[in-house]
C-alpha cells in the first residue's frame, strides 16, 4: 500500500512540474512541489522501512503525515482555485487507506500478543 501512495505522489509532483512549465508566478505550485518531494522522498521510504522493521505505529504517523502534506498543498491555494484538488484527495485517501491497514494490523498483533493467539 505504501507502493500506492508512493505512485500517486510521484503522479503527483509530474502533474505540478507539467503546470509549472506552463504558468508564472506559480508559488502555491512551487511549495506543493516542496511538500510531495518530501512525501517522495522521506515520508513514504521511512514508512516502507517501518513496516519492514515491525514499527506499525512510525509507518502509520508517516502515511497520516502524506495526508497531511496533501491537505497543505490544497490550502496553499488560499482563495483561488486549485488545479490539484483531485490528485490531493486521491493522494490523502490513499494515505488514510495505508494509515488504516496499518492501524489494523497492529491492533491485532497487539491483541495476538496479549492473548498468546499467535
Amino acid at each position: 500500500m505504501v507502493d500506492v501512495v508512493k505512485a500517486k505522489a510521484t503522479d503527483t509532483v509530474n502533474h505540478i512540474n507539467d503546470l509549472l512549465k506552463q504558468t508564472s508566478g506559480a508559488q502555491p505550485l512551487s511549495s506543493c512541489l516542496d511538500v510531495y518531494n518530501v512525501v517522495i522522498q522521506a515520508k513514504v521510504p521511512k514508512a516502507g522501512e517501518a513496516l519492514s522493521k515491525g514499527d506499525p505505529k512510525f509507518a502509520e504517523q508517516g502515511m497520516n503525515d502524506v495526508g497531511l502534506g496533501a491537505d497543505l498543498c490544497e490550502n496553499s491555494f488560499s482563495g483561488s482555485s486549485s488545479p490539484l484538488t483531485y490528485l490531493n484527495k486521491t493522494v490523502r485517501d490513499v494515505a488514510d487507506m495505508a494509515s488504516a491497514i496499518v492501524q489494523h494490523f497492529d491492533m491485532h498483533m497487539s491483541s495476538c500478543f496479549s492473548f498468546q493467539l499467535c
